[in-house]
């Protein structure tokens, strides 16, 4: 199908572009893990080897038992693409058991499907002993990511039906059949195929807002959760202008024991507000004033209100006193 703009646009993109919507660290399970974004051309020869290697032993047998075949010369031509795109995960805590350090990966490409722009992942492989940590999700997330910020509307890939753990896997994260899959209709007149298309909708939730200093004058970045559609996103961004994190929070914002994250000041020191901070305040104060001084001057409009008067000037017409006075005696 032919390109669109947008699409045209993303695959002209460097690495280092498309590393801007990629958390460049994080932590799960006690293990340290990178990531880092290379097309084709900038893969070393032993990047190359391993993620092939990965592969092969992670595929090799559910490719031969499918109608694809194990073909090792088109599947390179494919995975290794011109315009393939690598999401690498190294554990940089532990070379013992990895010495690469590569410990997962996704191949994807941007591309257009049935008339919408998508970013399609050719691959995602997991090293076996780094499954179960959650790097399928992340890197499925990073994808999206990466598919919001250039314009994508949605993340596919081709599973095997065979491989139930991955078809179970993708499922779970919101992945569905996709409308141009064979077995997207139960009354498909298409022969019966051994894969499904899946697809997800783009939903930006990491996304670097800026590099600060931590204590320690390092260089980090900061991220927080967006569920913003990009066009939203894009829209609210220009209307408020460039949005600054409060603090050096972990990746993720993950817990840190201080209220609101911010680790209090040494002695002397005096915490500087964000422009952000006086709009806010003054806002919500002084609508919760306005609206009790509203509430306490508010007219009474209730029926027993209105009801008690119209029987007073009732009586009053009658010549009938409405208090009550005692006899005397």
């Amino acid at each position: 199908m032919p390109s669109s703009a947008a699409t045209r646009r993303a695959n002209q993109a460097n690495a280092d572009r498309l590393a801007l919507s990629v958390p460049p660290t994080c932590t799960v399970f006690d293990k340290n893990i990178s990531f880092t974004v290379k097309a084709t051309s900038d893969l070393f020869d032993v990047e190359h080897d391993q993620i092939w290697g990965l592969f092969e032993e992670n595929m090799h047998e559910l490719y031969r038992s499918s109608s694809f075949g194990w073909d090792p010369q088109e599947k390179r031509k494919e995975m290794f693409d011109p315009l393939s795109r690598f999401v690498i995960a190294r554990d940089i805590s532990d070379a013992t058991n990895n010495p690469l350090g590569i410990i997962a990966y996704s191949i994807f490409r941007f591309d257009r499907e049935n008339r919408q722009n998508v970013v399609y992942c050719y691959e995602l492989q997991v090293y076996k002993d780094a499954r179960r940590l959650g790097l399928g999700r992340l890197l499925t997330q990073i994808l999206s990511d990466i598919g919001a910020q250039w314009g994508m509307t949605k993340v596919m890939l081709t599973v095997l039906q065979a491989n139930h753990v991955a078809m179970e896997f993708y499922k779970s994260i919101g992945f569905t059949v996709d409308e141009i899959s064979p077995d997207f209709s139960d009354d498909s007149t298409e022969d019966e195929c051994d894969y499904s298309i899946l697809s997800r909708f783009c939903i930006c939730l990491l996304e670097c807002t800026e590099r600060v200093r931590n204590h320690n004058g390092q260089r980090r970045h900061t991220f927080i959760l967006r569920f913003m559609p990009p066009s939203l996103r894009a829209l609210t961004q220009r209307a408020l202008g460039r949005r600054y994190a409060s603090h050096s929070a972990p990746h993720y914002n993950e817990p840190t024991g201080w209220l609101f994250g911010e680790k209090p000041l040494p002695p002397g020191q005096k915490r500087v507000k964000e422009e952000w901070e006086n709009i806010w305040y003054y806002g919500m104060f002084g609508s919760m004033a306005l609206a009790t001084v509203l509430l306490y001057y508010k007219p009474d409009t209730s029926i027993q209100t209105w009801a008690l008067k119209e029987a007073k000037e009732r009586m009053e017409a009658r010549g009938e006193k409405y208090k009550y006075e005692s006899s005397s005696s």
